[in-house]
């Protein structure tokens, strides 16, 4: 099992990451959370750059939800599978682990949050967090523990 088999990406956005993501051959399936229902029906309906490409892919698959949400429920982060673990969680959101779009994304970030979101991953799987600053070494501890 190759380790990119089965990947999160959350935040779906324009497509770029999601378009990377699917161009690697050893990826077979991709799940994207996005909690903003336009923003999927922008791929949908071809008004992204990428949305036809994305949308196309049958190792693609969309859904609406709201990750901080999902990250905290014991059902996981796959709506059709319960508990199912990933190879790679990509997360495209917040702009830091502490410069957040909504106060109630800061529990996610805080050991208690990391430790039951990292039953979402494969052992050995990978954690990737976008943020437009420098590395927080306080959140990095935090991830390390």
């Amino acid at each position: 099992m190759s380790l990119c088999q089965l990947l999160l990406a959350v935040g779906l956005g324009i497509g770029y990451t999601a378009t990377a993501m699917l161009e690697d051959a050893r990826v077979e399936r991709v799940l994207f959370i996005e909690k903003l229902l336009p923003v999927i029906r922008w791929h949908e309906d071809g008004l992204i750059p990428f949305g036809e490409r994305l949308t196309g892919d049958p190792r693609a698959q969309f859904v609406e939800g709201d990750f901080f949400r999902m990250a905290d429920s014991t059902d996981g982060l796959d709506p059709s599978h319960a508990g199912q673990q990933f190879h790679a969680i990509l997360l495209d959101i917040d702009h830091t682990s502490d410069f957040h779009l909504s106060a109630w994304h800061a529990a996610f970030y805080q050991h208690n949050g990391l430790r039951r979101f990292a039953n979402n991953l494969c052992p050995r799987g990978i954690f990737a967090l976008w943020s437009n600053q420098l590395p927080d070494y306080d959140f990095l501890t935090r991830l390390r523990s």
